[in-house]
């Protein structure tokens, strides 16, 4: 069945039917559903996945993702907060938080919640050179004069235009901190 998503919920309708509630069967039909776009679908199999098994740390990241761009931040929102309250180690979870915050224009805390994106497994970073990749800035208190800083591309060209509209902030940014710390 693998790589037949039709089969598969037609396979999965049949273990419903026999057993209604497994979790695992409803995340699985959850995440196919989500796939094809077919939201309510989705939402609904994981409503009842997570009612079942409120510890199923990835159906509360596939349901949460269900609102991500999808014009419901707010109540996506409500989501997030529960899955991070259940799993506030969840880099994925965090991460969904962290969208549906942006796309309510709710900036600072969004962009804390940003920063999850790498653990997620989501975003890769880039590699330059092996060994061991540099350390990421988790805010500009992490910056120690003398330091270099590289600003790299991490999606797609639409967030790397984006973000490079911020580099000249980012530089001002750190130029202030470089300043104050030579002050001191």
């Amino acid at each position: 069945v693998r790589g037949d998503d039709a089969a598969a919920l037609d396979r999965y309708a049949r273990a419903l039917a026999a057993a209604p509630d497994f979790p695992a069967v409803l995340l699985n039909v959850g995440f196919l559903h989500r796939r094809h776009h077919r939201l309510a679908e989705a939402r609904a199999a994981l409503h009842r996945c997570v009612a079942l098994d409120p510890a199923a740390e990835a159906a509360w990241v596939n349901l949460t993702a269900t609102y991500v761009n999808e014009g419901e931040p707010a109540r996506g929102e409500v989501v997030a907060r529960e899955a991070v309250r259940r799993h506030p180690a969840s880099a994925l979870a965090r991460w969904n938080l962290a969208l549906l915050l942006l796309e309510q224009g709710r900036w600072e805390e969004g962009w804390e919640e940003y920063r999850h994106r790498f653990a997620s497994g989501v975003v890769a970073g880039p590699r330059f050179a092996p060994g061991a990749l540099p350390p990421r800035l988790e805010s500009l208190d992490d910056l120690r004069p003398g330091a270099t800083v590289a600003c790299t591309g991490e999606q797609g060209l639409g967030d790397e235009i984006l973000f490079a509209g911020m580099l000249a902030e980012a530089a001002r940014a750190l130029a202030a901190r470089s300043e104050e710390h030579t002050s001191e």
